[in-house]
């Protein structure tokens, strides 16, 4: 807490003061990504919240070059598919719909996520949105809805 790190962010009035202390909370996990990553994206919700939606963006994206080290995402552990959908959705919010469709196409390779059906939809309403270019919020219930409306 006394670290020149800590205090600078503390102090740095572009975060809203909420945001700036998930941050400084994240500076307490310096090999736990996951966990760090998890407080800088409740900082860019609260940029969300105030309407910051650019900075939002470039603490998303801090949190994709965090959680893209914890790659990869498939195999047996439900930790690390929720995990891949959740980076899914941080890199399309972050506008790096490239980068999001790259990892959808992965997870959607892998038979353990083919087993669930709800995964396997969520994932493609994620390719849909990607492809509309869509970099907004959406919900889980949005994307089940998706498919009961389309059949």
């Amino acid at each position: 807490m006394n670290s020149h790190e800590y205090r600078n962010i503390l102090t740095n009035e572009k975060y809203p003061f909420l945001a700036r202390l998930f941050l400084c909370d994240a500076l307490f996990y310096p090999d736990d990504h996951l966990q760090a990553a998890n407080q800088i994206l409740c900082a860019a919700w609260v940029c969300d919240d105030e309407g910051n939606h650019e900075l939002a963006k470039e603490l998303r994206n801090q949190v994709a070059n965090r959680l893209l080290t914890l790659q990869p995402f498939t195999g047996s552990q439900a930790g690390d598919i929720n995990t891949g959908m959740m980076l899914v959705d941080i890199l399309r919010r972050g506008e790096r719909l490239g980068d999001a469709m790259d990892l959808v196409n992965s997870l959607l390779a892998d038979p353990g996520v083919q087993t669930n059906e709800n995964t396997v939809k969520i994932l493609e309403y994620q390719a849909r949105l990607c492809q509309n270019q869509d970099t907004s919020c959406h919900t889980i219930r949005e994307a089940l809805e998706s498919f009961r409306t389309a059949t």
